[in-house]
């Protein structure tokens, strides 16, 4: 991963609901001179999102986008394509926890191909946990047909470069909804959440003590018992 971005960062996750939001974000100032925008969180239309994609073209820093966890399909990744090919500062672009399938990936990197030029740096496209199939046969296939890497060597390949000078980064992306059930990525995740099926192990000795105090309580009650009566203290 690259440095993060250094200047004002747009904050407007779960805050999109009504037309009033949208006219409020279009007011924003700051839609003009962030160089981090998050959208996430929103269940954005497709008519939202291009809303969304047409203020951030306004942005010349824009370097990060965050719509992850916004109900975006492969309808929406035809505007997001249309808005990679116009815009000439974005670096990372975070979709995971969406419902795109193979063919939205590919509109989207498909674009990145057409717009990006060999002197730009890679386009980190974070789009795991949505809804490819065969995961891996996909990744192998992109790579084929297009400037894709992996991003599997988080030391050599980042924000900045890539090791195979590809065009686009996809890291994680084999942990889709039908694939590998590896760790979750922070992305998306709220404060005190923990994975599905896994107790919380905030305090993993409280088991132990309750275990070992039943076990003391009743060795001491044997002892206590001695005419048949239990000795109340």
């Amino acid at each position: 991963m690259g440095d993060p971005p250094t200047g004002l960062t747009l904050h407007y996750a779960r805050q999109l609901r009504t037309e009033e939001d949208f006219a409020k974000l279009a007011e924003d100032a700051g839609i003009r001179t962030c160089e981090c925008a998050d959208f996430s969180e929103n269940s954005l239309s497709v008519e939202r999102l291009h809303k969304v994609l047409e203020l951030c073209l306004g942005c010349e820093k824009l370097r990060v986008l965050k719509l992850f966890k916004s109900n975006v399909g492969d309808s929406g990744a035809k505007a997001i394509a249309d808005f990679l090919e116009k815009s000439h500062s974005i670096e990372e672009l975070h979709l995971s926890y969406n419902h795109l399938t193979a063919e939205g990936v590919e509109t989207m990197v498909a674009s990145v191909e057409r717009a990006r030029s060999s002197d730009q740096g890679p386009l980190w496209l974070r789009v795991e946990h949505n809804d490819v199939l065969s995961p891996d046969a996909v990744l192998k296939d992109l790579i084929s047909r297009f400037s894709v890497c992996a991003g599997t060597d988080l030391i050599r390949c980042g924000i900045k470069k890539c090791l195979n000078g590809r065009r686009v980064h996809l890291p994680h992306f084999c942990s889709q909804r039908e694939g590998p059930r590896g760790p979750g990525p922070t992305e998306g995740k709220l404060p005190g959440d923990s994975p599905k099926g896994q107790r919380s192990r905030s305090n993993p000795e409280r088991g132990q003590r309750r275990k070992g105090g039943s076990q003391q309580q009743g060795k001491q009650e044997g002892r206590e018992r001695r005419g048949g009566a239990l000795l109340k203290p």
